[in-house]
């Protein structure tokens, strides 16, 4: 039966067993996946939509953390940023730019491209907020010292330092260094986005000097800086 024929459930069906035989590599159709799309963007159905977000919101969100690695994303902020890549290509995929997108695997790589234009506008606002949402409080609470630790932690190649980090830490320091030396959070930043880890921003504070602490005194990290700095 033709596609445009077909009840939205059904296409909905044969749209998911497509997409799978398109991420192995095993295509061999994509009318009914194309339909559904057709149907959403250029027929406005609300309901083809529906079926859009749930068929391809897993693989969405898998994207979403293969661009941007190194934001840690929750569960509940990468799907933030999924939610606003189906709007961003709902937004520029209109009625006459879909006639000139012909396949499924056209289309697969315009919402990836979506994915990337979100993942870039995140940075984007995460860098504007760690410019200018220093608080006063912090800087009372913590006072900027110098300290051997954190310009290893600030200056060594990414790649070698965080394997070396992830077997010297327990997760929440991980967490921690990661976020204040690669994504420039403040402690209250930390302290919202992981609040099951750290109830305050007093529990950040201390897991942050405790760990760097540490690593000043760790062998394995001296090693690695005679040979890598």
């Amino acid at each position: 039966m033709e596609p445009s024929h077909l009840s939205l459930a059904v296409l909905a069906q044969e749209a998911y067993r497509e997409s799978r035989s398109l991420l192995h590599s095993r295509l061999t159709e994509n009318r009914y996946a194309w339909e559904l799309f057709r149907r959403a963007i250029v027929e406005q159905d609300e309901q083809a939509w529906q079926y859009i977000l749930t068929l391809y919101n897993h693989l969405v969100i898998s994207w979403i953390h293969q661009c941007a690695p190194a934001l840690l994303l929750s569960r509940e902020d990468a799907q933030s940023l999924a939610n606003e890549t189906f709007a961003r290509f709902a937004r520029s995929c209109g009625a006459q730019k879909f006639t000139s997108i012909a396949s499924l695997p056209a289309l697969m790589a315009y919402l990836k491209l979506c994915v990337r234009s979100t993942v870039l506008d995140e940075l984007r606002r995460q860098q504007v907020r760690n410019m200018y949402e220093l608080k006063i409080d912090e800087v009372v609470a913590e006072p900027r010292i110098e300290d051997p630790a954190e310009g290893v932690v600030e200056r060594l190649d990414a790649e070698g330092l965080w394997h070396l980090l992830a077997s010297l830490t327990r997760r929440d320091e991980c967490i921690i260094l990661h976020c204040v030396y690669v994504q420039g959070l403040t402690p209250r930043d930390i302290q919202q986005r992981y609040a099951d880890l750290f109830p305050s921003i007093e529990d950040v504070y201390r897991v942050k000097r405790n760990v760097l602490d540490r690593l000043k005194r760790s062998a394995q990290l001296k090693a690695f800086l005679e040979e890598h700095v």
